[in-house]
């Protein structure tokens, strides 16, 4: 394959797809203009342990741009790993001449595309996916109750914007900072997670992942708040049939018709189980 592989007629709207694939690159990619001595232009999507999520993103460059990209296995031993990792590599001088042509990349330089910030919310949507993919993450702790989603970017310009679209779909966003680390050669990043079961859904609802292997932790999140549902019914059933008084604890205490309480909670609980966005892998 060669460096001037000829990419698909680009539309000059940006797309769903399109942009779920540069959340991915800001989040753990590379663009690399390179003259064919340097191996030539490319594109690198790290993709860690989950070649699945390779697979995604070759479906990926073949429907957005029409071309071949490559997974390539990256044995234990280089750079201290420990198990086999995957990166997704597509040669194009094409190909990186329209990525950078939208928004710039590289690790600190990475931005939202202005057609991202400025467009629908299922645009900002896709974009925020693809990003959550390739630097995020959700975390259920069923010990604790701990639930929640995350992002680390060492980017606080960029992640700065994250924080700006997550907000505009009314998602609360909460986040801490890291300081550097000149022993462990680390930088100055941002953390910011999503907690609580509004944001969690609204997450759900309009921005979702891209893996199978998130989407189901993520469905797995949703799915236990209705549990938890379900505890709360039961133990309103046990007040009531003991004679005892409901624990204020209990944020439904105030229904008293139990038949009215059972539709409730039914509601509540099928809110947990609806089909999500972030359910379909775009």
């Amino acid at each position: 394959m060669t460096a001037r592989t000829r990419i698909k007629e680009q539309s000059p709207v940006l797309g769903e797809e399109k942009a779920c694939l540069l959340g991915l690159l800001a989040g753990d990619g590379g663009v690399y203009r390179r003259n064919p001595n340097e191996g030539g232009s490319h594109v690198n999507v790290f993709v860690g342990l989950d070649r699945q999520m390779g697979e995604v993103c070759v479906s990926l460059f073949d429907r957005v741009y029409g071309i071949e990209a490559q997974i390539k296995e990256l044995r234990p031993g280089q750079s201290r790993r420990t198990q086999v990792n995957y990166l997704v590599t597509c040669f194009s001088q094409d190909l990186v001449d329209d990525i950078l042509s939208v928004a710039p990349f590289g690790t600190m330089d990475w931005r939202i595309p202005s057609a991202v910030v400025e467009g629908n919310l299922s645009l900002q949507g896709s974009w925020l996916s693809g990003f959550f993919e390739a630097d995020g993450g959700v975390i259920l702790i069923t010990d604790n109750g701990d639930r929640r989603v995350s992002a680390t970017s060492a980017n606080l310009t960029g992640i700065k914007q994250v924080v700006s679209l997550l907000k505009g779909m009314d998602i609360e966003v909460g986040g801490s900072t890291r300081k550097a680390n000149i022993e462990k050669n680390t930088r100055e990043s941002r953390q910011i997670t999503i907690t609580n079961r509004d944001n969690i859904e609204k997450f759900a609802s309009w921005v979702g992942f891209c893996s199978s292997k998130k989407i189901n932790k993520l469905r797995e999140v949703i799915d236990s708040y209705a549990q938890d549902d379900d505890s709360t019914f039961k133990s309103f059933l046990e007040s009531r049939l003991s004679g005892k008084n409901v624990p204020e604890s209990i944020p439904l205490a105030g229904i008293k018709d139990e038949e009215a309480l059972k539709v409730f909670l039914s509601q509540r609980s099928a809110k947990g189980h609806r089909d999500h966005r972030g359910d379909k892998v775009r």
